[in-house]
């Protein structure tokens, strides 16, 4: 693998952008190996250009996807020296440690629910474009693979659950799993844990099913703070917090508000 593969360089940021704020923007595609940027030229007011290499390539393609999107009102330019092609077949052919699925390894649907869960804005169009990636290359079968063993696992744990008196969903979430591992186990054989099912299953969606997905997430992360609130009150350590990668946080004006 080629860093030039897993590198996009990304113009027309806003001066008023901190490096914290584009470094957590772009967090969500997958890890960040490197990061720099500098100002287009010399002007007080101008724009900024940043190169970004990412862990994997498949987290450079998410984030092609990404281009026109909004960052502190404006309009992100996203590109790569790297042709899509390259890009797409250096993606398929990484390896999933099925234990712990990679931020990378998601649908892009379900990447771009969690910026929207976050506050973010992405028009409609970006939705549509990750649609039809999904569409196109279908939810990996590795990815597929991950939950079918979830599923399996939990269904052997759910016998001898009662003879484990010890057994607490909340202690193994605070090994720090994956995001998509902790929804699955508060959940898995409930009606919200067979919606997380479907959405992370089904190649077919509509935009209108990323907006549902990111309100379920929102959903989750109010009540995980609130939990975080009254235990930091009490004395305790609170529990994990929706995490989908390193810590995001948006401003004020591009927050969008799910109820």
């Amino acid at each position: 693998m080629s860093a030039e593969n897993a590198t996009v360089n990304v113009s027309n940021i806003s001066p008023k952008s901190t490096e914290k704020e584009i470094r957590d923007f772009f967090s969500f595609c997958g890890k960040i190996k490197e990061f720099s940027s500098t100002p287009s030229s010399n002007e007080p007011d101008a724009t900024l250009t940043a190169a970004i290499t990412f862990e994997q390539p498949s987290a450079a393609r998410t984030a092609l996807l990404l281009d026109n999107t909004q960052l502190s009102g404006v309009p992100l330019h996203v590109t790569a020296p790297a042709s899509l092609s390259e890009l797409q077949h250096e993606a398929e052919h990484q390896t999933t440690d099925t234990d712990h699925p990679r931020q990378e390894d998601k649908p892009r649907t379900a990447i771009f629910a969690e910026y929207l869960a976050e506050g973010y804005h992405l028009g409609d169009q970006i939705l549509q474009r990750g649609i039809e990636f999904d569409e196109k290359r279908g939810i990996s079968a590795r990815f597929r693979k991950f939950l079918t063993d979830l599923d399996s696992k939990h269904k052997v744990t759910d016998k001898s659950r009662a003879m484990d008196e010890s057994y607490q969903i909340t202690n193994r979430a605070n090994t720090g799993l994956n995001t998509v591992t902790r929804y699955l186990d508060g959940a898995l054989h409930t009606p919200t844990g067979q919606k997380i099912h479907k959405f992370y299953l089904d190649g077919k969606k509509q935009v209108i099913d990323i907006h549902n997905e990111a309100v379920r997430l929102k959903s989750i992360k109010d009540k995980e703070d609130a939990s975080a609130a009254s235990t930091e009150k009490s004395g305790d350590v609170p529990p994990p917090s929706y995490e989908p990668t390193a810590g995001a946080s948006t401003s004020a004006s591009e927050k969008v508000t799910y109820q």
